[in-house]
């Protein structure tokens, strides 16, 4: 298979993508978090419930739903939270288009927490890529674990 160096450097600018997210997400750097998204992006976080779970369109709803679980959190003792995104496939759909599939586990002191999947469309704005959608999609997470907790302070069960 041979590739050609405009869909390398977009494969590779996608991938750098993914693991900004993870890498500001789990240090609380919000505006460099928010960046990531393009100004009317969409974070989709499908948790079955809880209190990290919801559709956020634009960075004032994407900002304001990061606000929301920093305070929800805050009580926790489990403040180390670390994502590690693998299997990475990244498709060009245009010189300035694109979209992934990774999957990711979170792991807290405790070990593995949550886990599940991620699946993006990526777009060229203003130079830089970012998401035009993030949809995490969470399939399963440790009972009694640090996501457990949360959702149960929420009120939300699960």
């Amino acid at each position: 298979m041979t590739m050609d160096l405009d869909t390398l450097l977009v494969r590779e600018s996608v991938a750098e993508l993914l693991s900004l997210y993870v890498h500001h997400m789990d240090r609380g750097r919000t505006e460099e978090f928010l960046e990531l998204f393009a100004r009317e992006g969409v974070w989709d976080i499908r948790s079955g419930g809880g209190f990290d779970h919801g559709s956020f369109a634009g960075r004032d709803a994407i900002r304001a739903h990061l606000e929301h679980m920093k305070g929800a959190t805050a009580q926790d003792e489990a403040a180390h939270l670390r994502h590690y995104v693998s299997s990475v496939r990244v498709f060009v759909d245009a010189p300035d288009a694109a979209h992934a599939d990774a999957y990711f586990v979170a792991f807290t002191d405790a070990g593995p927490d949550h886990w599940g999947r991620y699946k993006d469309r990526a777009v060229l704005e203003d130079g830089r890529w970012r998401f035009a959608q993030r949809s995490v999609i969470h399939e399963g997470r440790l009972p009694g674990g640090w996501l457990e907790r949360q959702n149960a302070r929420a009120g939300a069960g699960g």
